[in-house]
């Protein structure tokens, strides 16, 4: 493990019109010591392309592709955490349609040095349409605005947060054997926190951070949210409040 190595896995899927700003936000972090693992599920447009060329540009962005089964964005964050686990201290995931903004990394990394008791930590986030991600209108997330059971909020809404609100400890990952249950189809990030907090890790909403992400609401067609509803979902929600 190398001190300060924070991980960012990304998994991609036919996103090439997104993957860009994508990269560039990470590109632009104030926060130098980060390796991403960019996982593709088979993508068919140009993203393979666009993930080579920023592999070039850049030696700290790895691109790695799908090789097993089963298909799914679960599939490619357990290959992506496999690989973080020989380097990194810390976890961030998030998605490839996304923008950070160039604080996100710094703001997480320094929170967990300052709190080092915690085993994740929760950050702000913010909604955006179109091109304008500080349209002030949109829903916040990652922010604790109710006192009810938290994992009974994960089941039944409103989400508290979603895993690209938080930076995770890597350690704690492992010694807890949290991964991502590749037999859900959607729900996987309320999955993997509700794991977090069965399991006892220890966490804190940063409070007074700033809002350092920023997530695109359904613009992909290939997305979770553009497909949950979708009869083949229904089973996958099932199995997981069972």
């Amino acid at each position: 493990m190398e001190i300060g190595l924070l991980a960012v896995i990304v998994p991609s899927y036919n996103s090439c019109e997104y993957l860009e700003p994508f990269l560039d936000s990470l590109l632009k972090q104030t926060y130098q010591k980060w390796q991403a693992f960019i996982v593709d599920d088979g993508s068919t447009d140009n993203s393979m392309q666009i993930l080579h060329k920023y592999s070039r540009i850049d030696n700290r962005i790895t691109h790695l592709q799908r090789t097993q089964q089963p298909k799914g964005a679960q599939t490619c964050r357990n290959i992506g955490l496999e690989m973080a686990y020989k380097c990194a201290e810390y976890i961030c995931f998030f998605d490839s349609d996304d923008i950070l903004a160039p604080y996100c990394l710094e703001q997480r990394v320094q929170y967990m040095i300052h709190h080092p008791k915690l085993d994740f930590a929760i950050f702000p986030a913010k909604e955006f349409g179109g091109k304008n991600i500080y349209d002030r209108n949109y829903h916040l997330w990652g922010i604790q605005m109710f006192h009810e059971d938290i994992i009974s909020s994960f089941l039944w809404g409103p989400l508290p947060f979603v895993v690209w609100n938080n930076i995770y400890r890597m350690e704690s990952l492992k010694q807890k054997n949290i991964i991502w249950d590749e037999r859900l189809l959607s729900k996987q990030d309320s999955d993997f926190n509700i794991q977090a907090l069965l399991k006892g890790l220890s966490y804190s909403f940063a409070r007074s951070s700033k809002v350092d992400y920023f997530y695109r609401v359904c613009q992909n067609s290939n997305s979770i949210a553009r497909n949950i509803h979708r009869e083949e979902h229904f089973s996958s929600h099932i199995y997981l409040l069972h």
